[in-house]
């Protein structure tokens, strides 16, 4: 059973895309993570 659905995510930091295009689905049970440059899911510094 899908318990969060989410399509084509974009975050944009000024020039820099954080995020682009980005589409999943998590499933009950499931644990699922989004790591960024620095394992935190946080942009790098410009």
């Amino acid at each position: 059973m899908v318990i969060l659905e989410a399509q084509s995510l974009t975050k944009r930091f000024g020039a820099v895309h954080g995020v682009n295009g980005v589409s999943f689905t998590v499933g009950q049970g499931e644990i699922t993570g989004l790591l960024g440059h620095n394992g935190a899911g946080k942009p790098k510094p410009v």
